[in-house]
C-alpha cells in the first residue's frame, strides 16, 4: 500500500519527514567481517570507504565503535531460499525453455534444494534475526558495513560461465546484503566517494522497524558529502 512505502511504522513519521530531521547523536558500530561461509577479502578501496564514512560520522558528532555482527549461518538459509525460488518461479513460466543457458543452470541448482531444506531455513529465520540483532542490545543504533567487497563486475565478466561458477563469484561480491533481506532488517546502501572514477558505497543497518533513523542519518551524510551533482562525463 501507499502507506507502507511512506510510513516508517504506525504513529511514526513519514519517510520524507524522517529524512528531513536530524538523527541526533548515534552510536554506530563498524563491522567488516565477511558472513560465513563466504570466503572473500575486503578490497583496500572498499575498506577505505568504510573507514572514511566512520571518520565522517565522528566529525558529525556520532560515537563510532568496532563491533562485529554475528551472522551465524543466515547466508546458507538465504542461498537455499534464493535457488529454490528461482526453480519454482521458472516452473510457472509459460516458456521456461526460452531462459538463457546460465539462468537454466540456476534453475537446475534450485531443483537440487529439497523443499524440506527451504522449510528449515524459514524456520530458523527468527533465530538468525535475533543473532544479528544482538549487536543492537549493546546500545548500538546503526551498524556500518561494506556494501561490496570489491569493485563492480565488468560487463560480461561471467559470460559463458556456468551457474555454479557465477553464483560462487557473485556471492563473494555482496555477502553482507542477503541475510538482511531474509531477516527483514532495514538497511540502506549509501554513496561513499569514488575510486578510479567509479562510485563506492557503504551499508547502514538499523534496528527492526527503524527505517526512520537510517533515513535521517543517510540524509545527514548526503548533506555533509553531496553526491547528487556527480555525473559521468558523457551523462545527459
Amino acid at each position: 500500500s501507499a502507506r507502507f512505502y511512506d510510513a516508517v511504522k504506525d504513529g511514526g513519521p513519514s519517510f520524507a519527514e524522517a529524512a528531513a530531521r536530524p538523527p541526533g547523536r548515534l552510536r554506530v558500530a563498524v563491522s567488516t567481517k565477511i558472513p560465513p561461509p563466504v570466503t572473500a577479502k575486503l578490497a583496500p578501496e572498499q575498506r577505505a570507504a568504510v573507514d572514511a564514512t566512520a571518520a565522517l560520522l565522528r566529525t558529525l558528532g556520532h560515537e563510532v565503535v568496532e563491533r562485529e555482527v554475528d551472522w551465524g549461518t543466515a547466508f546458507v538459509g538465504v542461498l537455499a531460499r534464493y535457488l529454490r525460488g528461482i526453480h519454482d518461479a521458472a516452473a510457472s513460466l509459460p516458456h521456461p525453455e526460452r531462459l538463457s543457458r546460465q539462468t537454466r543452470g540456476y534453475v537446475r541448482l534450485g531443483g537440487l534444494v529439497p523443499p524440506s531444506v527451504v522449510a528449515r531455513a524459514m524456520a530458523t529465520e527468527a533465530t538468525d534475526r535475533a543473532r544479528i540483532n544482538a549487536v543492537f542490545a549493546e546500545g548500538v543504533d546503526v551498524v556500518l558495513t561494506p556494501t561490496f567487497v570489491r569493485g563492480p563486475l565488468r560487463i560480461g565478466e561471467y559470460e559463458g560461465r556456468g551457474a555454479q561458477w557465477t553464483l560462487n563469484g557473485t556471492a563473494r561480491v555482496v555477502p553482507h546484503l542477503g541475510a538482511l533481506n531474509a531477516t527483514g532488517q532495514p538497511a540502506a546502501a549509501v554513496p561513499a566517494g569514488f575510486h578510479d572514477g567509479l562510485p563506492l558505497s557503504v551499508q547502514l543497518i538499523g534496528r527492526p522497524d527503524d527505517e526512520a533513523t537510517l533515513l535521517s542519518l543517510s540524509a545527514q551524510i548526503e548533506e555533509a558529502r553531496p553526491w547528487a551533482h556527480r555525473r559521468p562525463p558523457h551523462a545527459s
